[in-house]
């Protein structure tokens, strides 16, 4: 755990835990307003809960998928219309990454666990 904690920024991590902390809050709340079935909340809170242990993890996948297609150096000057709809695309992004975070962690975990090993002694 410490060899995947360690190869990730902490700031990186501190912005993924609170955006995925926004989304798991946004979403509790729908679904504590909308069902008052407690096993259905139960369920839904255990999912909310290890969406956001992995969400970082998931996001590291598309942040790196983003950088091997556009590269290091992309910037993208916008205004108007346009600054809004990428907000909007990148929010919902991010929340599809969320909602996936279960299935998408996993190759994160891989890439971090493999791209750090310590090279072995011979």
């Amino acid at each position: 755990m410490k060899r995947l904690f360690s190869s990730i920024n902490p700031s990186y991590l501190y912005r993924a835990y609170a955006i995925g902390c926004a989304i798991a809050g946004l979403f509790l709340w729908t679904s504590w307003s909308r069902s008052p079935d407690a096993s259905e909340i139960a369920i839904f809170t255990g999912f909310a809960v290890v969406s956001t242990v992995l969400f970082p993890f998931a996001k590291l996948v598309w942040d790196e998928l983003k950088r091997l297609i556009l590269g290091e150096g992309f910037v993208l000057w916008m205004s108007g219309w346009a600054f809004i709809v990428t907000l909007a695309f990148r929010l919902i992004i991010n929340v599809m990454i969320w909602a996936f975070a279960l299935v998408i962690a996993p190759l994160g975990i891989a890439y971090l666990w493999f791209s750090n090993r310590a090279p072995e002694a011979e």
